[in-house]
């Protein structure tokens, strides 16, 4: 099982949800700005809360499956109970708080003070727009039966979906393929040079990029040179082809050099007076 200290999670606003065909693009790119590594055993769950348009992405590497985190645990709570459609629960724990709606997974996050139960309601009403149904607080002991009741029905408990980290083999494909290439044509130029006359060109056969690896370097890219402007990202979106991003510095120069390395068409670009702070919007091709 992940424990609860082994995920990295955060909230991330966007303007609608985003489509499946762009969605593993949208959740790797914002993991990297929040400067998380991502390997071959990274695995992400995420859900959309379409009540205040945001994301819950939660990170951590799985080295076996089957797939469980620690909130599972709270699945018991509703062992011989009736399900109740729409139903959102709230429960607070020692070190975290997790909500689950239709008895369903829905988001959770640590507790890094002591705060009180309606703090917590408070926060999750005022800034995820989410009503609370039930709000149970689960102590210590509590959480110890679950754990032996989740050790003893391990093979009747439904894994966690996830998503896998499919840009890290794409990438390494990738630079398998062009590898192989570049040898190709290195041995023939040798064969050429070697027997002293001439061949005909040799035909390399063309490979096509996956799309989503080209997405992904361009992608790396953008996030590299944000970093290296020490740039402040406010939103991040996808729609067809397109990255949408909106910028913050206090320096206008830094935006400005930020954009003229890409062909990107600019949004808007103003002074927040409040934030003594310069906020660009521009799109970006993809491709």
């Amino acid at each position: 099982m992940i424990l609860l200290h082994e995920i990295d999670s955060f909230f991330i606003e966007v303007s609608e949800a985003i489509s499946s065909k762009h969605l593993h693009d949208f959740l790797h790119s914002n993991l990297m700005l929040k400067g998380i590594s991502l390997d071959a055993s990274s695995a992400i769950f995420y859900s959309y809360l379409a009540s205040c348009q945001q994301y819950f992405i939660a990170h951590f590497h799985l080295e076996n499956e089957p797939c469980f985190i620690e909130p599972q645990l709270l699945k018991f709570y509703y062992f011989e109970q009736t399900k109740v459609e729409n139903q959102i629960d709230l429960f607070i724990l020692e070190n975290c708080f997790v909500v689950y709606e239709n008895q369903e997974l829905l988001l959770f996050k640590p507790i890094q003070q002591k705060v009180s139960a309606e703090q917590i309601q408070h926060f999750i009403q005022k800034s995820l727009h989410l009503s609370v149904d039930n709000c149970i607080e689960v102590h210590p002991q509590q959480v110890k039966i679950f754990q032996q009741q989740f050790e003893a029905n391990l093979d009747y408990i439904k894994p966690l979906s996830y998503l896998k980290n499919n840009h890290y083999k794409e990438l390494k494909r990738f630079l398998a393929v062009c590898f192989a290439c570049l040898l190709t044509v290195i041995l023939a130029l040798g064969y050429e040079i070697f027997f002293d006359k001439k061949i005909k060109q040799p035909i390399v056969q063309k490979s096509v990029y996956p799309q989503k690896a080209l997405k992904s370097v361009k992608i790396a890219d953008v996030i590299e040179r944000i970093n290296y402007y020490k740039l402040q990202v406010t939103t991040i979106d996808f729609h067809n082809e397109l990255l949408f991003l909106t910028l913050k510095h206090t320096q206008k120069s830094h935006l400005i050099e930020f954009l003229t390395h890409y062909q990107a068409e600019v949004k808007r670009l103003k002074y927040n007076t409040q934030e003594r702070v310069y906020e660009l919007s521009a799109s970006f091709s993809l491709l």
